[in-house]
């Protein structure tokens, strides 16, 4: 039997208060590690999670900030000329992220929970 081990490394900088950073933050989040975590439910992975990684998923400003995020983005896609089958795809893909994320609480205790299961 062939077995594959996909081991994934999650970093970034420590980005608070850093406009540009935290916008890459948000965009792993609910572009990575939220898809991560769905699939991760249904699939053996391999996480680590660096401790500056972890601090700003724990912190609770970033995670006002983030949600406040994927809403500018919902709204600018209503304010696109016209339903396009993209604009579709990414306001599900939001409104799913954002769904998960509120549900979830705090990303690293669900990560930390799969890890247990």
């Amino acid at each position: 039997m062939t077995r594959l081990a996909l081991v994934l490394h999650a970093h970034l900088p420590y980005v608070r208060d850093d406009e540009q950073g935290e916008r890459w933050l948000y965009e792993a989040l609910w572009e990575c590690y939220l898809p991560l975590v769905r699939l991760m439910r249904q699939l053996p992975l391999t996480l680590s999670v660096s401790p500056t990684l972890a601090a700003m998923l724990r912190d609770e400003v970033m995670a006002a900030r983030f949600i406040a995020y994927l809403d500018e983005l919902a709204a600018r896609l209503d304010e696109e000329p016209g339903p396009t089958a993209a604009c579709e795809y990414y306001a599900e893909a939001l409104a799913a992220a954002r769904a998960d994320y509120l549900r979830l609480g705090d990303l690293l205790s669900a990560l930390r929970a799969l890890h247990e299961d």
